[in-house]
């Protein structure tokens, strides 16, 4: 859990802008139960925030908060952890898109789009 815990604060610095409004736009139209989409929206974003850490892009100011979902109590912690393994594997979250790579080869944030 430490170690998803740390992951999580690491990425938090690659939510870009607008990430989260996003994944909640997708999460809706791709019609996820409400008891889920929470957590859903959460791994889109995480899943997003991945890709661009990966893909070399700077530090975003900071868009959005990962580490929202402490709640104090270990327990829940380790379930809404193990909720979010599952959504982030879930078609919505693989078929989510922060980042989508130009025609030129770059990034570019204009080309952001939830798929």
């Amino acid at each position: 859990m430490i170690e998803t815990r740390d992951a999580i604060l690491v990425l938090n610095d690659y939510v870009a802008a607008g990430a989260w409004a996003r994944a909640r736009r997708h999460v809706s139209a791709v019609g996820v139960a409400q008891a889920k989409a929470d957590v859903t929206v959460f791994a889109c974003v995480l899943k997003g925030a991945r890709s661009a850490k990966l893909a070399g892009l700077p530090h975003q100011q900071s868009a959005g908060d990962l580490v929202s979902f402490d709640n104090g109590d270990l327990e829940s912690e380790k379930v809404f952890l193990l909720d979010m393994a599952r959504a982030y594997t879930s078609v919505p979250a693989r078929n989510f898109a922060i980042y989508t790579p130009a025609k030129t080869g770059e990034t570019d944030a204009a080309d952001c789009a939830a798929t």
